[in-house]
């Protein structure tokens, strides 16, 4: 289980992020400081999950649902 939070501002960021063959952990460690997400996930299962994908101007929610692919569950919560 993934669970995502950010502070609800007027207009959500865009992500653009490339991996190749990259623990998810990382990946979502990178996001963390590009665009202020804050993840909670278990650092030892995320980094076993090795994920490849180019994204360019995804939403969140979008993110999260490519994710499923990878068998991840996600919560995303606002305003926190």
């Amino acid at each position: 289980m993934l669970a995502v939070s950010k502070t609800v501002f007027t207009q959500q960021p865009e992500i653009n992020y490339s991996s190749v063959n990259q623990p998810l952990s990382k990946v979502l460690e990178d996001i963390n400081k590009q665009y202020a997400y804050k993840f909670a996930f278990d650092q030892v299962v995320f980094s076993g999950i090795l994920v490849s994908f180019e994204l360019k101007n995804y939403s969140m929610p979008r993110f999260l649902k490519l994710l499923e692919m990878y068998d991840v569950k996600s919560k995303l919560i606002e305003n926190t």
